[in-house]
């Protein structure tokens, strides 16, 4: 058997997360950002369920910029043809 490490938080608002881990530091990494969240009062932020799409590039490119290695060669340039050829509204 496989062993699993389980996380669960209560929000402040009564609402539950729980989410499970295959690694002790994966778990604890993710309960103390989420502990974090709820000291510091930024746990209830969601993302809206509707978004244009410039507002998804936008997103995109600031979470490529940092976490892909090519974006300036691979997804920049995709993103680009994105932006000229669909209605971004």
């Amino acid at each position: 058997m496989k062993s699993r490490w389980l996380v669960e938080l209560r929000h402040p608002d009564g609402s539950r997360l729980r989410k499970r881990f295959r690694r002790e530091r994966d778990a604890l990494h993710f309960w103390s950002a989420e502990q974090t969240k709820i000291e510091n009062g930024t746990w209830p932020e969601h993302a809206p369920r509707n978004v244009t799409f410039a507002t998804a590039l936008e997103e995109y490119r600031a979470y490529s910029k940092v976490q892909n290695r090519a974006h300036v060669t691979y997804v920049e340039p995709a993103l680009k043809v994105w932006e000229t050829h669909v209605d971004t509204q």
